[in-house]
């Protein structure tokens, strides 16, 4: 098989999807490849296929993330309801222990007084055997309370501690993805909020409305918001890997700390019936033979793929990948990368039917007192308007309509040139304008673009 290249992948599903979008276009007006319209409806088609395998492919790799988290959590609750209650099983033990020696303690009370009568003995030598009897029952209760002060100690600096430093770890990353997810959600609500204006504004262009507004600007901060939301979603991946790696870690450990508890708890047994027996038995001998089997490899291997996913979820992710069998390491990048191809294709899905003219490299003046010249786009559209965008940020620096807009040059070298709209106003005009630095071409063609004859 051929190696994971995910964003062939996403480019050939992509390609289809427009493929048969396309074709399921009516044939009217909008088919004339001169017209604006055509043009518009080319780029909302493409664009809507484009949306729509995204949300197919993102959500079903956001919903392995939820199923991730899901069993991690469920894995979660397992392990702390399970060092509970081997902590009550052992406590148990203690308290039962501790009733033995009151036992011991409090029958002695009846046997002493066995064929008395007052302070009349009848048989001294019987009394004696008693009396010894009783020491060896205070004895054994001496003994028992120094084994159990063993264990109490234990319960508190293994068991308990454990706890402590279990949730400690745990709760970090869980609330670093519930952040995440939190974020994801409200950029979600932002995108769908997008797509409605986008359609919105689609619609009524079709109509013959338009009203100063621009489709590419439009789809652009669509595009934009999608970015957000996939990085964001990419951000809930790499949470949710943390959290995997740290429930890994914590669980081995506290494995490990479950295993020293048995083989504690059997060590007490057999120290409290030596006095019976020189030698331990046969069935402690099998349970020590048992305990030492217990590995903490047998907690990773129970974190490996195919023993944490169900089978339904990890051919889902094969499907994804491309692949036949699915690794740990390939599952965690999966998680933390895969929304990169869409990150990386995303940011280039700009239809150009909607552009008549792209200026790549040019500045913008940023300063308000003195210049700080920042790198910029410059797009001029089908919709009569000149865009500019900041390269690094995508931050968006104005709209100067071409209809009402003309570039002067200020300097030739560098060549600078100022951009200035005029409003019309009721009473005063209002004017904006933006100081760029651009190439001679470019600033050729955005001055032919501009430039309208005085009157």
């Amino acid at each position: 098989m051929p190696s994971y290249n995910p964003e062939q992948l996403v480019e050939d599903r992509l390609r289809e999807s427009i493929r048969q979008s396309a074709a399921q276009r009516p044939t009217n007006h909008q088919d004339d490849p001169t017209s604006v319209k055509f043009h518009r409806h080319q780029s909302y088609n493409q664009l809507q296929a484009w949306m729509e395998q995204v949300g197919i492919d993102m959500q079903q790799h956001r919903q392995i993330i939820k199923d991730v988290y899901r069993i991690l959590d469920k894995r979660i609750a397992i392990s702390n309801r399970s060092i509970q209650n081997l902590i009550h099983f052992i406590k148990t033990f203690v308290q039962h222990e501790k009733q033995n020696v009151e036992y011991l303690r409090t029958k002695n009370k009846d046997i002493n007084k066995l064929f008395q009568d007052g302070q009349t003995l009848y048989y001294p030598k019987l009394d004696e055997t008693i009396k010894e009897i009783c020491n060896y029952d205070q004895g054994n209760a001496i003994k028992i309370l120094n084994l159990l002060d063993g264990i109490d100690k234990f319960i508190k600096e293994k068991l308990d501690f454990n706890i402590e430093m279990f949730e400690t770890g745990i709760s970090i990353h869980r609330d670093q993805y519930r952040k995440a997810f939190s974020n994801f959600a409200s950029s979600s609500s932002k995108l769908t909020k997008y797509r409605r204006k986008h359609q919105g504004l689609y619609q009524r262009q079709m109509q013959g409305e338009n009203k100063g507004k621009d489709l590419y600007h439009t789809e652009r901060k669509l595009i934009d918001s999608f970015l957000e939301m996939a990085k964001l979603q990419k951000t809930m991946g790499q949470a949710v890997t943390r959290l995997f790696d740290e429930v890994k870690k914590q669980e081995v450990h506290r494995y490990q700390i479950v295993v020293t508890s048995l083989r504690m708890y059997l060590d007490k047994h057999v120290q409290l019936s030596q006095s019976k027996q020189q030698q331990i038995s046969a069935q402690e001998e099998l349970i020590y033979g048992l305990i030492n089997q217990l590995e903490p490899e047998q907690v990773v291997q129970s974190f490996e793929v195919s023993n944490f996913l169900s089978q339904d979820v990890a051919r889902i992710v094969q499907k994804m990948l491309g692949k036949q069998l699915l690794t740990l390491p390939q599952l965690q990048d999966f998680l933390c990368n895969y929304p990169d191809a869409y990150i990386k294709l995303g940011s280039v899905q700009e239809n150009h039917s909607l552009v008549k003219l792209r200026i790549k490299n040019a500045q913008i003046d940023c300063g308000n007192v003195l210049k700080t010249w920042k790198p910029c786009q410059i797009i001029a559209t089908i919709d009569n308007n000149v865009l500019i965008y900041l390269k690094e940020t995508n931050e968006f620096k104005g709209k100067f309509l071409c209809d009402s807009s003309q570039i002067v040059q200020k300097t030739r070298v560098p060549l600078t040139a100022e951009i200035k709209c005029t409003k019309p106003g009721f009473i005063f005009d209002s004017t904006k304008t933006a100081l760029l630095q651009l190439e001679a071409q470019d600033f050729d063609s955005l001055h032919g673009l501009l430039f309208k004859q005085p009157k």
